[in-house]
């Protein structure tokens, strides 16, 4: 079986996964085993209309990794308005009530975590090179009720990017 086709399973069976968790009336989990998985880009996509307004926690010690590197050479964002919007690796715009600790962000090709209202981010690692362009490790605009913790941030653009209409927000142990 081709990459490619690996990769189409992979994201059937982890949204067959998230439609069977948000149609149950309980509490439900989604494990994800240990490995390494090449989801597309409309995983993403397809998530996010998932997730609307309800209870998400993200642990377990993965990475995230956006693999930006070739990204960031090709970004010129910085001096055109008009270019092509690039991946966030981690984005939860309309997920409210949110743990995400235990993870790591490893190089993405845009902001490392985007998200919404009643955050929760802790024992966290977000990294990516001196020369990666856009890669804000924390990107909170529009958002109240953030708080960071116990984690460590150091990318090519603003560690924590904190925007218009944002408020109550805490911040501790954060290198």
């Amino acid at each position: 079986m081709g990459e490619s086709q690996t990769q189409t399973l992979q994201i059937k069976a982890l949204l067959k996964a998230w439609t069977d968790a948000c149609a149950s009336p309980k509490e439900s989990k989604v494990l994800v085993p240990r490995g390494t998985y090449g989801l597309k880009e409309q995983f993403s996509e397809v998530i996010a209309r998932l997730l609307l307004n309800f209870r998400l926690t993200l642990s377990g010690g993965g990475t995230f990794d956006g693999r930006g590197a070739l990204s960031w050479k090709q970004n010129d964002c910085n001096e055109n308005k008009n270019c092509k919007s690039r991946v966030v690796n981690i984005r939860f715009d309309f997920v409210n009530d949110t743990i995400i600790k235990d993870i790591t962000s490893l190089d993405s090709k845009n902001f490392h975590l985007n998200v919404c209202h009643n955050i929760t981010f802790q024992h966290a690692t977000i990294t990516a090179p001196g020369e990666s362009v856009k890669t804000d490790g924390i990107h909170i605009a529009r958002s109240t009720m953030f708080t960071v913790a116990n984690t460590s941030i150091g990318t090519g653009d603003d560690c924590i990017y904190i925007g218009d209409g944002t408020s109550q927000l805490k911040f501790t142990n954060v290198t």
